[in-house]
């Protein structure tokens, strides 16, 4: 069953498709999808920890990528739960990358004057024990990856990424 995807209330949604290469290397990914990320962004215990997770279940292709905006500020948990009612689960890091990549000018297909695409899942840093999450800042003719600490928001020039489970995944 395809039932509609309905946005939250004052919110949209917008749906992408790219190409997806899991065996990629991340250093080339990021440089193509993030070119103006600065060094100190680039520092191994931030963004390389985070974007060498394994990409499990990433299937080399095609993927369709819901972008979602919630319209107002909410909190984290209200993004991971209109995700698991919706039955989408959250990007990888590399999801975001190609989005990036793939659509440089993104905030304006979007109509908007700057953006950012984020995971909506978080992950701790193993040594300094806080929530990050990974997110792709479009704005004018810049594109760069972040991990930061999760603010406990998503704010307004925010989109959740999320890819549709497949069938066999979805709990009832």
């Amino acid at each position: 069953m395809n039932k509609q995807l309905m946005p939250p209330k004052g919110g949209r949604i917008e749906t992408l498709t790219v190409s997806i290469d899991p065996k990629r290397m991340w250093e080339d990914l990021l440089r193509a999808g993030a070119p103006d990320t600065p060094a100190r962004d680039l520092e191994p215990c931030v963004i390389w920890n985070e974007a060498l997770m394994p990409p499990e279940n990433i299937e080399a292709g095609r993927a369709e990528i819901i972008l979602v905006n919630f319209g107002s500020q909410c909190e984290y948990s209200t993004a991971e739960a209109f995700g698991t009612r919706n039955h989408l689960a959250p990007v990888h890091p590399r999801h975001c990358l190609a989005i990036a990549e793939q659509y440089p000018r993104l905030h304006k297909k979007l109509g908007v004057k700057w953006c950012s695409v984020v995971r909506p899942r978080t992950f701790t840093h193993p040594e300094q024990r806080k929530e990050l999450i990974f997110h792709v800042l479009f704005a004018d003719d810049e594109r760069r990856a972040q991990v930061v600490s999760m603010w406990r928001r998503v704010y307004t020039w925010e989109w959740g990424a999320f890819l549709r489970l497949p069938e066999r995944l979805r709990l009832a």
